[in-house]
C-alpha cells in the first residue's frame, strides 16, 4: 500500500483505492521489487531491486487506482463534503470565494459523483488539516477534472480562512431521479450504503413524489408516474411505504437502515416530474418581468442563448400567466444577480416547467447577466382603468369626460370605449397610456355603464387587453329650492318672510324665483292649507327665472301657509323642486270697520253703566224703610229714625205724628196735666193700622 501512495502522490493523483486489476500485458519491461515507506515523493527514492521473472513465475504486474487529485472530505459518504484538492504532495482545501456551481459539477462528475446538488462556502464539514490553496479555480463545467480548470492565484490578498469550498452532489444523497432530462426528473431511485435501487409504483403517490422533489430542491412535483414511464432500472426493487416516504427525515432514517424490498419487478419502477420553481422579476407585475429560477437554494437567471416565445410561453403557462406576448432579451428588465441557471433552453411550447425544455443541465452556461432574458404574458395585461369626470352622476347638459388609462410595457394602441347596455362605441388611438373622450353636452341618452377596451397591433398579431372595470353614468336634473318673496302694495319688497298680516281689500303679490340652467319651467304657489296651487310660467334669462302671483283685493279666504315649487319638462320628464320656505299669510280688517265697531263698543257699554246705576238705585231706595214713635198708655215712646225722616217732605202721616209728638211734650212738663185736662183717646189698635197703612216696617 505505501509503494502505492507513493505512485499516486508522485502522479499528483491523490490516494490509492485499489490495488489490484488488470490493465493490460505491458510488454517485455524489466521487472522491479519495490519496498516504499510511504513518505516518499517518488518511487526513485524507494527500494528497488531487479528481478527475474521465469516462465513458471505466477507474479503478476502491479496496478493501483487513486482517487484522483480531488477528494471529498467531512461529509455523511464520498460523494458530500469540503472539497480538497491534491498538490504538491499533499491534500488542501479550496477557498470558496470563486466556489461556484460549475466548478462544483466538474468536481461531482471527476469522482463519479453526480451532479452538484448544492455547494457550501461557510466550511460546513471542517478545515482540514492541509493548506487552503490560494488559488481560484474557475471551471466553464464541461471538465472533467478540477485539473483542466482555470487556475490563478488572487495576488497579493490572501483567501479567507473561513470560506472553504464544499459541496453535496447527487450522489451522495438519498434519492435521485434517473433516465430524465435533468435530475429534477426521472425514475426514482434510493440509496442504502453505495446500492441504488428502484421503487415499486404500488402505493406510490403524489404525496410521497414531492417528498422526493423537496429532498432534490426540484421544487413542485408536476406528476407521479408508474409503470417504469422512464425505463427500466438495475438492482432491487424496494416498497413504496408510507414509513419511509412520509417526510426527508424518514426517507433518511430509511436510506441508512434498509428499505422494505418489494415483490413487483422493473416494469413498475416508479418516477416522479418536478418543477423547479421559477418567477418574473423587474416588470409591471408578477406576469412580466426577468426570468428567474429556484435551484439548490438560490435563485438564478436564464441566458438569452436560442430564447424564443415558445420558451417564454412555456414559463407564462407554468405561472398562471396565459400565453406569452413578447420573448424580450438582452436584460430587458435589468441585470439579475446569482448564477445562470440555465442556458440555450429550447421548448417546443407544450412543456409542463421551463427545466423541463431541452437544455444542458442546471448552471451550465457561457453568458453574462447583460443577457438575461425575460417574458412578457397575456396574464401580464393590466386592465384599462376607467375616470368620470366631474363625476359619475351629473346634471343634465354638463360636459362630462370618460378617461381611460392602461399600464403597459409597450405604448401606442387604441383605446374603446364601450357600453354594456347597447353597441355603443368610440374609439381613440394613442401614443401615451391615455386616451379622454368627451361629451360637451349630456343628455338621458348618454346614461349608461361604461368601459374601457385597449388593443395593441403587433407586426404579426394583435394583443387585446383585458376588459376594463364598469363605471356608472347617471344623468340628473337637480333643482335648487326656490325663493319667496313678498311685494307690498307701495312696492316694497320683503324677501323670505316668516308670516305677514294684509288688510282685507289691499292688492299684493307673491314673487317666486329660482336660479336655474333648466328654463321654460313654471312655478306653483301652493296654500297647504287649503291645499290647493295656483301655476305661473316662469320668465327670467340665463340662470335666474321667476313669477308673479297677484292677489288685487285680499280677503279671508287668501289666508293660508304658501310655498313656491318650479317644475320643469326635460326630455318628456317631470321634474320639480323642494318647497320654498314657507310664508304665512294673515288678512285684517279695514280702518272704518274698526271705528264702526269701536262706537257700537262704546254704546253697549253705557247702556251697561244705565242698567247697573238703575238697580243699585232701586235697591237702596226699597231697602231704606221708616221707624213710628207710638206713644203708649205708660208714657214709653218708640223713637223714629228722624236721620231717614229729615230727608222727606211731610205728608199726612208725619202730621198725625207730629200731633202725638206735640202730646207727648205737654205731658211731660206738667204731670198733672193729665188729669186736669182733657186728652183725645188713642184707639187701641193705632199701633196695627199705622203698620198696616204703611210700608212695612223695617229696623235698620
Amino acid at each position: 500500500m505505501n509503494e502505492a501512495a507513493v505512485v499516486c502522490k508522485e502522479m499528483n493523483c491523490g490516494d490509492p483505492v485499489k490495488l489490484s486489476g488488470s490493465y493490460g500485458e505491458g510488454g517485455k519491461p524489466t521487472w522491479y521489487r519495490v519496498s516504499c515507506n510511504g513518505r516518499e515523493s517518488s518511487l526513485t527514492q524507494c527500494s528497488l531491486a531487479q528481478y527475474d521473472r521465469t516462465s513458471q513465475d505466477r507474479t503478476t504486474e502491479a496496478s493501483v487506482k487513486c482517487t484522483g487529485n480531488v477528494k471529498l472530505s467531512g461529509g455523511l459518504n464520498r460523494c458530500i463534503g469540503r472539497v480538497e484538492f491534491f498538490d504538491k504532495n499533499q491534500w488542501g482545501t479550496i477557498c470558496a470565494e470563486s466556489w461556484d456551481v460549475n466548478d462544483a459539477n466538474v468536481a461531482c462528475r471527476q469522482m463519479d459523483c453526480g451532479s452538484t446538488h448544492m455547494i457550501t462556502t461557510a466550511a460546513e464539514y471542517g478545515h482540514g488539516t492541509g493548506p487552503t490553496w490560494n488559488t481560484q479555480i474557475e471551471c466553464s463545467g464541461t471538465e472533467t477534472s478540477l485539473s483542466q480548470c482555470n487556475q490563478r492565484p488572487f495576488g497579493d490578498r490572501r483567501c479567507n480562512s473561513t470560506s472553504i469550498a464544499g459541496v453535496i452532489c447527487t450522489g451522495g444523497l438519498e434519492v435521485r431521479l434517473a433516465g430524465g432530462k435533468d435530475e429534477c426528473a426521472g425514475r426514482v431511485e434510493v440509496r442504502h450504503g453505495d446500492v441504488w435501487q428502484t421503487v415499486c409504483d404500488t402505493d406510490w403517490t403524489m404525496s410521497k413524489a414531492q417528498v422526493v422533489c423537496d429532498q432534490l430542491e426540484c421544487g413542485k412535483i408536476v406528476d407521479a408516474f408508474g409503470s417504469a414511464h422512464f425505463g427500466q432500472g438495475v438492482g432491487s426493487v424496494v416498497e413504496a411505504s408510507d414509513s419511509c416516504f412520509d417526510n426527508a427525515t424518514s426517507l433518511q432514517q430509511c436510506s441508512r437502515s434498509g428499505f422494505r424490498e418489494a415483490s413487483c419487478g422493473h416494469d413498475h419502477d416508479a418516477g416522479a416530474l418536478c418543477a423547479a420553481q421559477i418567477r418574473l422579476v423587474g416588470g409591471s407585475s408578477q406576469c412580466s418581468g426577468r426570468v428567474e429560477v429556484y435551484y439548490k437554494g438560490q435563485w438564478g437567471t436564464v441566458c438569452d442563448d436560442e430564447w424564443e416565445l415558445a420558451n417564454a410561453d412555456v414559463v407564462c403557462r407554468q405561472l398562471g400567466c396565459g400565453h406569452a406576448i413578447t420573448a424580450p432579451k438582452g436584460a430587458h428588465f435589468g441585470r439579475g444577480t446569482g448564477p445562470i441557471w440555465l442556458d440555450n433552453v429550447e421548448c417546443v411550447g407544450v412543456e409542463a416547467a421551463l427545466t423541463h425544455c431541452t437544455h444542458p443541465g442546471f448552471g451550465a452556461n457561457n453568458c453574462g447577466h447583460g443577457e438575461d432574458a425575460g417574458a412578457i404574458c397575456l396574464g401580464s395585461l393590466q386592465k384599462p382603468q376607467i375616470t368620470l369626470s366631474p363625476a359619475p352622476e351629473v346634471n343634465w347638459g354638463d360636459r362630462v369626460e370618460i378617461t381611460c388609462t392602461v399600464v403597459t410595457e409597450q405604448l401606442g394602441g387604441t383605446f374603446t370605449l364601450k357600453r354594456s347596455q347597447d353597441a355603443f362605441k368610440m374609439e381613440k388611438y394613442s401614443e401615451n397610456e391615455v386616451a379622454t373622450f368627451i361629451f360637451p353636452t349630456v343628455d338621458f341618452t348618454q346614461t349608461g355603464s361604461f368601459f374601457c377596451e385597449y388593443q395593441k397591433k403587433l407586426p404579426n398579431q394583435v394583443i387585446f387587453y383585458p376588459q376594463g372595470n364598469i363605471a356608472d353614468l347617471s344623468i340628473a336634473v337637480k333643482l335648487e329650492k326656490p325663493s319667496l318673496s313678498l311685494t307690498s302694495p307701495h312696492a316694497m319688497v320683503i324677501y323670505s318672510p316668516e308670516k305677514i298680516s294684509v288688510t282685507q281689500g289691499n292688492s299684493f303679490s307673491i314673487t317666486c324665483s329660482i336660479h336655474s340652467t333648466y328654463p321654460r319651467g313654471s312655478f306653483y304657489l301652493t296654500d297647504s292649507t287649503l291645499n290647493t296651487s295656483k301655476a305661473m310660467p316662469a320668465f327670467g334669462h340665463s340662470i335666474f327665472y321667476l313669477a308673479y302671483f297677484e292677489f288685487p283685493e285680499i280677503d279671508y279666504k287668501n289666508q293660508g301657509e304658501y310655498s313656491c315649487v318650479y317644475k320643469v319638462n326635460i326630455s318628456s320628464r317631470s321634474f320639480s323642486s323642494e318647497p320654498s320656505r314657507s310664508l304665512q299669510v294673515t288678512v285684517i280688517a279695514t280702518s272704518s270697520q274698526v271705528a264702526l265697531g269701536v262706537v257700537v263698543g262704546g254704546v253697549v257699554v253705557l247702556l251697561l253703566v244705565l242698567v247697573i246705576g238703575y238697580l243699585v238705585w232701586r235697591k237702596r231706595r226699597w231697602g231704606a224703610g221708616s221707624l213710628v214713635q207710638f206713644s203708649n198708655r205708660f208714657g214709653g215712646a218708640i223713637k223714629r229714625d228722624t236721620e231717614d225722616m229729615s230727608n222727606r217732605a211731610p205728608d199726612a202721616r208725619d202730621q198725625d205724628s207730629q200731633v202725638t209728638d206735640q202730646a207727648h211734650s205737654r205731658g211731660l212738663e206738667d204731670p198733672n196735666a193729665a188729669d186736669d185736662t182733657p186728652v183725645e183717646g188713642v184707639p187701641e189698635d193705632l199701633p196695627g193700622r199705622v203698620c198696616y197703612e204703611l210700608e212695612p216696617l223695617f229696623l235698620s
